[in-house]
C-alpha cells in the first residue's frame, strides 16, 4: 500500500515539483496551499508524512508543526520542513527525530531521501 504524503506550500510550482518527485518515488500525494488548509486536511486525511513549507500566508509552517507536535495522535508524524530561507531556520524545530529539513530549491533525490529516512525511523518497533 502506498504511503500518503501531504505537501503544504503556497507556491503552486513548488507543490507541483514536490508532488511529481514523490509520485515518481511511489508515494500517494495530496497538497494544500496554506497552514489552515493543512490543519483541516490532517484531521481527515491522516497522511503518513508531511512536506511543509515554513513560510506560509496566515498560519506559518512552524506554527503548524507546533500544533502537530502538541497532539498525542500526531506528535510523531514525520515532517520534512522546507524553506529557501535557511538562515532563519530555528534549530530547535528540527531537533526531534520526526522532523527533517530540506532547503529550497531541493534536488529531488534529497527530498525523497529525507522523507524515506524519517518514515523508516517512524516505523513501530516490532522486535521481540
Amino acid at each position: 500500500m502506498k504511503r500518503t504524503i501531504l505537501i503544504v506550500d503556497d507556491e503552486p510550482n513548488h507543490r507541483a515539483v514536490a508532488g511529481m518527485t514523490l509520485r515518481l518515488a511511489g508515494y500517494r500525494v495530496c497538497d494544500v496551499s496554506s497552514g489552515e488548509e493543512a490543519l483541516a486536511t490532517l484531521e481527515e486525511l491522516r497522511p503518513d508524512a508531511l512536506v511543509l513549507d515554513i513560510r506560509l500566508p496566515g498560519i506559518d509552517g512552524l506554527t503548524v508543526l507546533d500544533e502537530i507536535r502538541a497532539t498525542q495522535e500526531m506528535r510523531k508524524l514525520p515532517v520534512v520542513l522546507c524553506s529557501a530561507h535557511v538562515a532563519s531556520m530555528p534549530d530547535a524545530q528540527v531537533r526531534d527525530p520526526w522532523t527533517g529539513f530540506v532547503a529550497k530549491p531541493f534536488h529531488p533525490d534529497v527530498l525523497v531521501a529525507e522523507l524515506d529516512d524519517l518514515l523508516s525511523a517512524s516505523k513501530p518497533d516490532t522486535s521481540p
